[in-house]
């Protein structure tokens, strides 16, 4: 038999720590890579990402209306 133990971390704050884990997501999809070539990745803007957060937001508002909440409050934030 088996036994599995779950540790819960209960924090008041689940909307910063769902927009912190939102942010580390971005930042490992996003984030400079070294290339082979060693060329430097041009950093995207602050008002690119805003941008591209809403957008991805109302795309996928008809389907997941949690997650475009949480989209538009990473990109306010």
């Amino acid at each position: 038999m088996n036994t599995t133990i779950f540790n819960y971390h209960t924090n008041a704050n689940f909307a910063d720590d769902v927009t912190t884990a939102v942010r580390k997501l971005f930042v490992s999809l996003f984030g400079k890579k070294p290339v082979a070539t060693e060329e430097v990745v041009a950093e995207r803007s602050a008002e690119e990402t805003i941008w591209w957060l809403s957008s991805t937001a109302n795309e996928v508002e008809a389907h997941s209306p949690s997650l475009a909440s949480e989209l538009r409050y990473a990109a306010r934030a």
